[in-house]
Parts: C-alpha cells; sequence; structure tokens
C-alpha cells in the first residue's frame, strides 16, 4: 500500500514538473439539454470540428439492427457534409416509427470517435446529437446531396431532392 501511495505522489510530481496545472483542468462539460421546438447547431453541439473522415454505414434490410459500411468521407466529401451539418434547425419530437437508417462515424487524427445516425424520411433528420438525444433534427436539403451518393438505392428513394 505505502509503494502505491508513493508511486501515486511520484506521478502528481512528475506531471507537476513539466508543468501541467492540475487545479485548473476542467473537463468540458456536455451542452445543456435541449427541447422540442428549440434551435439547434448540430455541427456545435456535436463539436465536429477537426474531424478527418465520416463512415457512412446503411442499415442492412436483411439483417435487422446491422449496419454495412457504404464510404469514407473525406477531403471535399467530407466538408460537403460538415457545412450542410453547420446550420440551425429546429427541432421536433422523436419520431418512433422512423429507424435509424444510417449512422455516421466522425473520426479525429487521435483515433476518437462520435457516432450520429438519421431517420431518412424524405430528409435526413439527425439523431443522437449531444444535449438533443431523444429528439428528431430535420436537416436542410445539402445533407441530403452530401449523403446520396453513399446511399444504396432504396435508402436514396426516402430522400427528397
Amino acid at each position: 500500500m505505502k509503494t502505491r501511495n508513493l508511486l501515486l505522489v511520484l506521478g502528481f510530481l512528475s506531471l507537476a514538473a513539466l508543468g501541467c496545472n492540475l487545479t485548473q483542468y476542467r473537463p468540458t462539460p456536455p451542452p445543456p439539454t435541449v427541447g422540442a421546438g428549440e434551435w439547434v447547431n448540430p455541427y456545435l453541439r456535436a463539436a465536429l470540428a477537426n474531424a478527418t473522415a465520416a463512415q457512412v454505414q446503411a442499415l442492412d434490410p436483411n439483417a435487422p439492427g446491422a449496419y454495412t459500411p457504404m464510404g469514407t468521407l473525406t477531403g471535399a466529401a467530407l466538408e460537403k457534409l460538415m457545412t450542410a451539418l453547420n446550420v440551425s434547425v429546429q427541432t421536433q419530437a422523436r419520431d418512433p416509427n422512423c429507424p435509424d437508417h444510417l449512422r455516421m462515424i466522425f473520426i479525429w487524427p487521435d483515433a476518437s470517435q462520435r457516432m450520429l445516425s438519421a431517420c431518412l424520411d424524405g430528409a435526413v433528420i439527425l439523431r443522437g446529437v449531444p444535449g438533443a438525444e431523444n429528439l428528431d433534427i430535420p436537416m436542410y436539403g445539402a445533407a441530403s446531396d452530401a449523403l446520396a451518393p453513399y446511399l444504396p438505392a432504396a435508402l436514396q428513394e426516402r430522400l427528397s431532392f
């Protein structure tokens, strides 16, 4: 027990010697929860800045609950999606009759990830945005345009262009 405590103290002192001010560390608080009818910016709420890729996965109609990778957005394709998500839109109550047709897994240079899902019902309807997890966030047509090339025909038909 004394050895363990000594190692903890030495570790703390080492961090302090490196200039780490441990008393000022504050984890980033989650965004406040919003209700239906409020306006949100999904790009900002999900902290998508600096993501370097987004893997798009589609719900497999032959295997309930399973998703199939459809492609990875990088470069100009990723920028198009990020621009489409960087708008303020009004939230609405979640539609329990619309399944999550898509999953988008955003990836950062340090390999960290964040997943958003989407129902496709005339538009891309985001879900899983921090602080709005239980709400639907209908996106403008630019999100449909950005994702359509990565969707199978059956899911493209669920979008209005």
